[in-house]
């Protein structure tokens, strides 16, 4: 493989390491009461903290987490062709923020939709919704570096995923060919009248997505078996908690976007010789290799090793944990690139590695909690969820109104006898009958 020409603004810097593997906790499945993300998520230079930085100066209800998220799936989009790791891994990211309602979540979306029409990069971008899975290769057929910038993914994925439109459910197995054929050829369909309709082959499609969810949406839309056939595996998580609270409210002023930011990034899409349009020759300039720093090599294999040695009794834990190093290249790849480097040093990787850490145990955890196959599943679910440090009886019935007092009373029965829950008289002032409660064992 080549090289980008030199306009691209790379230069070398020396990296002091990091120990973003060596704080791996050793034991991935204890579920903590919140997984909380991690406290350096924004990096300290390069275009993904320009952007981030201008996401939050913008926004009403800063959420560094989210503007993280959006700016390195849009940074990953941006670089899509133009740099690959030795295993000729790519850049193309699909991330999901799951966040509460109200907590601002939409507006990392609205901004990188200024971005890109600040910088004429329209084509660049998906539409807002996505008819049939053929949609997804017709798009990456006229542009074949694309960011699809999903509201309620949750509720999308859940139209997909039901099974009751073909033509929707034909987008799942789609965004996994994609993601897959990023260093390859996807060869499209092959059809009876190849005269009428030819096959258009799309080399090295780069598909990025960012969705936004609330959590309920989002896992009620799953299965295991979703969780298991790798589709959620591909995915990167950014979760600021179920129950967090607003930040600090600011004025949330749309400033113009800076002229050094705007140029930054036309700079970084014009890069090398493929601009990623698929009009007239569909060949690829070569991108340019960025080789590891010898002590990632070494932080590599350490991952390696952990995620081998950990028992993963589902198919859901083994997807992830089998995605866990090629999403912690992909990320630190593109904080390299952000960073204006030439190779990727251990800043960079331990920068991925503790986000896909956090992320991995979210989508672990979440699943495990939210998940369900079946109604009944789905209700024991929902009440180890509610009782959570504790619940009166009283307050448990009114969260619980859609079951009948027969179906409450057999699970909690059931969750008693299995030692998962115990229940407890509340001690009383005398003036009160005393509240029995529910607390996990």
């Amino acid at each position: 493989m080549g090289h980008i020409g030199k306009e691209m603004p790379f230069k070398t810097q020396n990296r002091g390491i990091s120990d973003g593997i060596e704080k791996i906790p050793r034991d991935p499945m204890p579920m903590p009461k919140q997984i909380f993300p991690p406290p350096d998520i924004l990096p300290k230079g390069g275009l993904i903290r320009q952007i981030a930085d201008y996401i939050l100066e913008t926004s009403v209800y800063p959420q560094p987490v989210l503007a993280v998220a959006a700016s390195a799936t849009f940074v990953g989009c941006l670089l899509g062709g133009k740099v690959a790791s030795e295993s000729d891994l790519r850049t193309n990211l699909y991330t999901v923020a799951l966040a509460p309602s109200g907590s601002g979540k939409e507006h990392a979306h609205k901004i990188l939709r200024k971005l890109v029409a600040e910088c004429g990069l329209d084509r660049h971008l998906g539409g807002d919704n996505i008819a049939s899975g053929s949609a997804v290769f017709a798009a990456l057929s006229h542009e074949k570096r694309l960011l699809y910038l999903l509201d309620e993914f949750g509720l999308f994925l859940k139209a997909i995923l039901d099974g009751k439109n073909q033509h929707k459910a034909e987008i799942m197995k789609n965004f996994m060919t994609a993601y897959s054929r990023s260093n390859s050829s996807w060869l499209g369909t092959d059809y009876a009248n190849p005269k009428e309709n030819p096959r258009t082959p799309i080399i090295n499609p780069h598909l990025c997505l960012y969705g936004i969810s609330t959590h309920q949406n989002f896992f009620e839309a799953l299965s295991s078996s979703n969780g298991g056939d790798g589709s959620i595996a591909r995915m990167i998580f950014f979760d600021i908690g179920e129950k967090s609270t607003r930040p600090q409210k600011q004025s949330g002023l749309m400033f113009p976007v800076p002229f050094s930011l705007v140029e930054k990034i036309k700079n970084f899409s014009t890069i090398g010789g493929n601009s990623g349009s698929n009009s007239g020759s569909n060949r690829e300039n070569d991108p340019l290799v960025m080789p590891f720093d010898l002590d990632v090599y070494e932080q590599i294999d350490k991952l390696d090793l952990f995620l081998q040695s950990q028992c993963a009794p589902t198919d859901v834990m083994r997807a992830v944990y089998n995605r866990e190093t090629e999403n912690t290249i992909k990320l630190a790849l593109i904080h390299a690139a952000s960073m204006g480097n030439r190779t990727v040093g251990m800043e960079s990787f331990g920068w991925a590695s503790s986000i896909m850490r956090w992320s991995t145990q979210t989508i672990i955890t979440q699943m495990e909690r939210h998940v369900s196959d079946n109604v009944q599943e789905r209700h024991v679910k929902m009440i180890i969820r509610l009782i959570g440090d504790g619940i009166t009886r009283n307050e448990l019935t009114r969260k619980t109104q859609t079951l009948t007092r027969r179906e409450r009373d057999s699970i909690l029965a059931d969750l008693i006898e299995s030692g998962q829950i115990v229940a407890e008289m509340k001690e009383s002032d005398g003036k009160k009958r005393a509240p029995l409660v529910y607390l996990k064992a």
